[in-house]
């Protein structure tokens, strides 16, 4: 069955807020068996709507979704809700403060938010938009970031295509504890993270495009991962992810990013929802930090080894950094289960600045294998080895070939090494030496 909107007395173009029409929609399918909630064309400004179990939100041609300005237009999680009461206790089952119970529960709000639901879906036409409006929340995440566009909780059996994300308040996507998602043919432009996901299960994402001013996708903890034939630009990390059997294939990768990186703006520009001024690029910061960053904080735990992760296939321009792994101690956002191990094959890699950072766990080290590889750094950076590496279990680069000149292959910052292999590729031609052993391990954050 198909409910419309404006049945319900939503009126596209309209400047006052239309969360409760489209409420009063979602609840009426989902009352009576499911269905669809249809969004005809035109522009509509809402708050915070949830959308339940066996509900597929349709945006027509040329539909709009516009979030509101306020930020007490998004409190779905911290007020009450008749028809399916949220429990006192109902986030994720992460690692944090009792103190600030309150903060996290308004950090998850989102401009749709989905929560213990099966068969939903979110579909759009031709030119079907969801607008974020850079909502500014004093008290959000950094002192200004609002709410999510998509936020979606312990659910499963999802299914969201064919939309365009602007301007999110904070992530695009941002799901928790989910199984069998399907992203296919969305594109996310501005705002910070475009797809993010926690603990989930079977997840496929294909053909989406993602110009993001934060990472691009992002997660950890999921297993069963499927990401192909994306395009990602980047103002911080392509992908800042981990997982368990992980296939990442067919991408294109670039910078500098396309769109800022919010932080960067000054708070007189984030309270008002800018974007940056194309003509004064310069003042702010889009530089792609990294193609791959490890992802392991403290806010879940993990349940499988970050292992059997193959990227391949894909074609990466203009990052500051490859490889971020960095099991050192000194990074915040890679502080729990470390990663085991890492495939990269047929790719191709331009204009990188620095080399792939490989510090592993000393009780649990890390394995690196490259094949058809080609890692040519920027002109004005070649005195880099391919690989500053630590804690390390095996490195095997098969057919690498590089551009670097430096005295060894791989800068190594603990008392033991692991197994190298070198075989193929212009790696033993380049440098002097396999391996050089340093002290004093410094590298940026990211």
């Amino acid at each position: 069955m198909q409910f419309y909107v404006t049945e319900f007395g939503a009126k596209p173009n309209d400047n006052e807020l239309q969360t409760k029409y489209f409420q009063n929609a979602l609840d009426y399918c989902f009352l009576h068996g499911g269905g669809e909630v249809v969004v005809p064309e035109g522009k509509y400004i809402i708050g915070e709507i949830r959308v339940r179990s066996n509900t597929t939100l349709k945006l027509l041609k040329n539909s709009s979704l516009v979030g509101s300005k306020n930020a007490d237009d998004y409190k779905l999680l911290s007020g009450k809700d008749e028809i399916e009461p949220m429990p006192s206790e109902f986030l994720p089952t992460v690692y944090r403060a009792k103190e600030r119970d309150e903060f996290y529960k308004n950090w998850y709000n989102g401009l749709i938010l989905i929560y213990r639901a099966k068969d939903v879906a979110i579909i759009g036409e031709e030119g079907a938009v969801i607008n974020g409006s850079n909502v500014y929340n004093p008290k959000g995440e950094e002192g200004y970031r609002g709410p999510h566009c998509i936020t979606v909780l312990e659910s499963e059996n999802l299914s969201f295509k064919g939309y365009t994300i602007k301007d999110s308040a904070n992530w695009a996507h941002c799901m928790w504890l989910c199984k069998n998602i399907i992203c296919e043919n969305v594109s996310v432009l501005a705002g910070h993270d475009g797809i993010d996901f926690f603990g989930s299960d079977n997840v496929k994402i294909r053909k989406c495009f993602l110009h993001t001013g934060d990472d691009c996708i992002a997660g950890y903890d999921n297993v069963d991962v499927d990401i192909s034939d994306c395009e990602l630009n980047s103002s911080c990390s392509a992908m800042r992810f981990a997982g368990t059997n992980v296939v990442i294939q067919n991408c294109k990768v670039f910078g500098p990013g396309e769109f800022i990186h919010r932080y960067s703006l000054s708070l007189e520009e984030k309270a008002r929802g800018a974007n940056a001024n194309p003509k004064q690029l310069n003042k702010y910061r889009n530089n792609m930090l990294s193609f791959m960053t490890y992802y392991a904080d403290m806010r879940l735990k993990v349940r499988n080894e970050p292992k059997n992760i193959l990227i391949t296939n894909c074609k990466i321009l203009n990052c500051d950094r490859f490889l971020h792994f960095n099991y050192s101690g000194n990074e915040i956002w890679q502080k729990q289960t470390p990663l085991r191990e890492i495939t990269f094959r047929n790719i191709t890699a331009k204009n990188v600045k620095l080399p792939l950072n490989l510090y592993g766990d000393e009780n649990k080290p890390v394995s690196l294998t490259m094949q058809n590889c080609v890692i040519d750094f920027d002109d004005t950076v070649l005195d880099n080895p391919i690989v500053n590496a630590a804690n390390f279990n095996k490195i095997e680069l098969i057919n690498v070939n590089t551009n670097a000149d430096y005295p060894a292959a791989i800068d190594c910052y603990s008392k033991k090494a692991g197994e190298i292999m070198i075989d193929g590729g212009n790696v033993a031609e380049r440098f002097k030496t396999t391996i050089e052993h340093k002290t004093q391990f410094k590298t940026q954050s990211i």
